[in-house]
Formats: structure tokens, C-alpha cells, sequence
């Protein structure tokens, strides 16, 4: 009725979460294992940042601690496969699950 076909047999190297193959458009849902934190330097004043984490100095503890800005981005291999489903001519939809829970929490 709307034209997507569920296949339960991968038939080719790539795969979508939901696919119109006639149209060559699709979903993707794109769950914590599609994406790495950022790291950097954008914290507290008591920290010294070099290279992915930081030497906290505070008033009562030092140590090495990996921190964290709270944003995330498409890792390696959900990057190349956004490019190779584009040079398909494929067009996808990608739905971060970030967004998705946000979207349950206004509800």
C-alpha cells in the first residue's frame, strides 16, 4: 500500500532500517553504537585539558578524568556509509536516537 518492501534476507552489502527500493528513499534510526562523544576542553575552570581527557586539579582530588561536552557526532562507518548510500543515489532520512528520545520527553 505505501510501497515499502521489508525484505528479511540481506540481498546486498548495505542495509536501511526502511527502504522504498523503487524510489530509492529510506529511514535510518540511528542508535548510541552510529555515534562518538566529543571530547575537548570546554569544562571547568580547575581542569587542565590535553588531548582527549584531563588532569583535574581540585580542592580536594587529582587525578585523570575523560569529560565530555555533552555532543555527539555520526562515527567512521556510519559516515562512509551515508556517502556510499548517497553516491547510490540513494536520499535517507536519519533519525539520531537523541532526537528521538527528546521528542518522547515533550510528550
Amino acid at each position: 500500500e505505501y510501497g515499502i518492501s521489508l525484505n528479511a534476507e540481506n540481498q546486498e552489502l548495505l542495509s536501511l532500517d526502511i527502504a522504498n527500493l523503487n524510489e530509492l528513499v529510506g529511514i535510518e534510526v540511528d542508535g548510541p553504537g552510529h555515534f562518538v562523544n566529543i571530547i575537548d576542553g570546554k569544562g571547568a575552570e580547575d581542569v587542565s585539558y590535553t588531548g582527549g581527557g584531563a588532569m583535574k586539579t581540585g580542592k580536594d582530588t587529582t587525578g585523570w578524568e575523560f569529560t565530555a561536552n555533552g555532543q555527539q557526532q555520526a562515527n567512521g562507518p556510519t559516515v562512509l556509509k551515508h556517502r556510499l548510500m548517497n553516491r547510490l543515489g540513494w536520499k535517507i532520512v536519519h533519525i539520531p536516537y537523541f532526537e528521538w528520545r527528546e521528542e518522547e520527553d515533550k510528550e
